[in-house]
């Protein structure tokens, strides 16, 4: 990249007991980027998140955040540098929308103390920054799944951090919402953000990221471009299904299954066979 990475982890092995779940796995964020992490179910990739975040200390190797050893940094630093923001989920109290946002200004304060003007401050920019500033004062409990993962984020720039790593961010959003926030993270990374997020959807890598990294059985199969990492050859091996990498209308490219559909009409009913092809 000719340039420091912000957060890199250097050959990191995790394990739950004698099971492997990350095998000597090395990827590297770079400032004003979305990188998506790409892989099945169980290959390991939320894992390698909360690695990142130091939630979890990997077995062998090691993660850096600017250019220091992660373990070596106090919480309150990571903190400041880096925001997690997690799968949709529900609060079972109805915060606000400002109250959820002003809790990323807690690496700031002391347990007690109370929240400052400034930090105020720093909840409304990052409202403003999302164009969620009309969600201020609703139930976080009343909005949308895609109101909500805005929320989230805006919760991680109040925080201050310049790193976000999501995990499967669209999880249980509309099309709709899927395209505004995935809008919003390119717009961040333009303005000096560093975007690691996972998804299982190719298209949004596809359409979003600057780099792709390929996660299977805990191994980095394939990190790189996206024009470079997101072939017909790389997600055939990843999903075990055949697939097309096309460009359609307007110059956007789709991942595209290649399976046929039959359709037969008899009378009172149709009937419709699903085959895949080579």
């Amino acid at each position: 990249m000719g340039m420091t990475a912000i957060l890199e982890a250097q050959s990191i092995s995790f394990r739950y007991g004698a099971k492997e779940i990350l095998q000597n796995a090395s990827i590297s964020l770079y400032r004003s980027e979305v990188v998506c992490l790409l892989g099945p179910n169980g290959s390991g990739k939320s894992t390698l998140l909360k690695v990142l975040l130091g939630l979890l200390r990997c077995h062998a190797g090691q993660v850096l955040l600017d250019g220091g050893l992660l373990t070596e940094r106090p919480r309150s630093l990571i903190a400041k540098r880096m925001a997690y923001v997690p799968q949709l989920h529900m609060h079972s109290f109805p915060y606000s929308v400002f109250d959820i946002v002003l809790m990323g200004r807690l690496p700031y304060r002391t347990l007690w103390s109370p929240y400052s003007e400034g930090d105020r401050l720093s909840a409304e920019v990052a409202l403003e920054q999302l164009r969620i500033t009309h969600l201020k004062d609703r139930p976080y409990t009343d909005l949308s799944g895609g109101e909500r993962q805005l929320t989230l984020i805006a919760r991680a720039l109040a925080q201050g951090a310049k790193v976000l790593i999501m995990d499967e961010p669209v999880t249980g959003l509309d099309y709709g919402n899927q395209i505004r926030l995935l809008e919003q993270l390119v717009r961040l990374a333009a303005e000096g953000f560093s975007v690691l997020m996972s998804t299982h959807f190719p298209d949004h890598a596809l359409w979003a990221a600057d780099r792709v990294i390929l996660l299977k059985d805990g191994c980095v199969v394939e990190q790189g471009t996206t024009q470079d990492v997101m072939t017909p050859t790389n997600l055939e091996a990843m999903y075990r299904v055949p697939v097309e990498v096309t460009t359609v209308g307007g110059g956007h490219v789709c991942c595209v299954p290649k399976f046929k559909k039959t359709v037969s009409y008899e009378i009172g009913r149709k009937s419709s066979d699903f085959s895949t092809s080579q």
